[in-house]
């Protein structure tokens, strides 16, 4: 086997494990798919494959959307719902916070201004 063949196949499972990352809800899974992504446009570009390559470009902007989006999702939650601690309790504790953590945040929010 060829170096190119391991390289490929080497780049195939770190794709497969950054997505499995992505459908684990880790936010890092957005980075590994993205590398990998970038590496696969490389690829097909350099093979003249310019059809898959415009794919991953479209790909890559997902992986930024992604990443971006993650960070503003708790952030959304919280200033949607301040006003009503008992609700926002319920929609933390959906997104699999510990119980302690969930409480330590509400007492934080209680000294935020209300919006």
């Amino acid at each position: 086997m060829d170096s190119f063949t391991i390289f490929t196949w080497a780049l195939t499972a770190s794709t497969i494990a950054g997505t499995y990352l992505n459908s684990k809800q880790n936010k890092y899974g957005f980075l590994v798919w993205g590398l990998c992504n970038m590496l696969w446009l490389g690829v097909d570009f350099t093979r003249g494959i310019y059809a898959q390559a415009a794919l991953y470009v479209v790909f890559i902007g997902f992986n930024i959307y992604g990443w971006q989006q993650w960070g503003k999702k708790d952030f959304d939650i919280v200033m949607y719902e301040s006003h009503d601690i008992d609700n926002l309790i319920v929609r933390l504790e959906k997104h699999k916070l510990n119980i302690n953590d969930t409480r330590c945040l509400i007492e934080i929010l209680k000294r935020l201004p209300r919006y």
